[in-house]
């Protein structure tokens, strides 16, 4: 009677509890990012997919620990296929981390 009687509370529990995966292309994600300096121009690129919306993330915090902010005109930007290239103009003295976000866009 006891074992009958957990089995049917471990099946009730299980029937209750109901467990959605998020999918691939629902979540954001980080691609490989090429940063060059060269005085107080910064170079960005990355190899984008047309499928895809790219955002380029930065922040000035020491070892990059400070908030991470879109970077100004680089935001939800389509993928066009090709290598995609930003430049940035920054003080000389000043040292900024960079990570690519990549997005779905949204489903019509």
């Amino acid at each position: 009677m006891k074992v009958a009687l957990y089995f049917l509370l471990v099946a009730m529990g299980c029937a209750g509890c109901v467990s959605v995966p998020v999918e691939p292309e629902q979540r954001e994600r980080h691609a490989p990012l090429i940063v060059t300096r060269s005085g107080e121009t910064s170079q960005i690129s990355w190899d984008s997919k047309r499928d895809l919306l790219y955002t380029v993330m930065y922040t000035d915090g020491p070892r990059a620990r400070g908030e991470w902010e879109p970077l100004p005109g680089v935001y939800r930007v389509p993928g066009t296929g090709a290598r995609m290239i930003y430049e940035e103009q920054l003080p000389a003295n000043l040292t900024r981390h960079y990570r690519l976000m990549v997005h779905q866009p949204p489903k019509e």
